[in-house]
């Protein structure tokens, strides 16, 4: 009998990070700040069977995989387990046979590529040149370049100073 290839039980592996943050007279309380979802498909195959067999809900095991995937220093709470046993198609974590994890791998592999766009959030500087007759105008004609030039995100106006052929000499 020919061995059928793996096919997984759901599209993904769809962990969901809770933020928290300390609250309470002592600090000692988690306050829930909202969820993530987050695909952490690529990261769990790339684990080693031994390791993932021991994946717990909020436990080291998950918060480390959600902290790889989601920006936030402070407490939380990762759900990962169930998704990962329905990807496998068992009932327990424990359950996942390397055989298993080594044909997950290879099913990954074996999907066609696809172009996507990703939107990444940098927060950078940009140096503008601005022409002005007096500082105190620098901050006004700034934000209005930022905008004809179309620059998008928050813009938020940082410093000024004189360019250094402009800075009054000492004499």
């Amino acid at each position: 009998m020919k061995k059928q290839p793996f096919q997984p039980g759901s599209s993904g592996i769809i962990g969901h990070f809770e933020k928290q943050q300390w609250t309470g007279p002592r600090g000692d309380r988690a306050e829930s700040l909202g969820e993530v979802e987050f695909d952490a498909t690529d990261d769990i195959l790339q684990m080693r069977a031994a390791e993932l067999r021991k994946v717990k809900d909020c436990d080291e095991t998950s918060d480390a995989i959600g902290q790889g995937h989601v920006d936030h220093d402070g407490p939380c709470e990762v759900r990962i387990e169930s998704a990962i046993c329905e990807f496998f198609k068992v009932s327990d974590v424990a359950d996942i046979t390397n055989g298993m994890l080594q044909n997950a791998r290879k099913w990954l592999q074996s999907q066609p590529a696809g172009n996507y766009r990703a939107r990444i959030s940098v927060t950078t500087y940009i140096d503008l040149p601005i022409s002005a007759r007096h500082i105190s105008q620098v901050q006004r004609l700034a934000l209005d370049t930022a905008k004809q030039r179309k620059i998008e995100g928050e813009i938020q106006f940082c410093t000024a100073e004189p360019l250094s052929s402009d800075k009054p000499t000492e004499s």
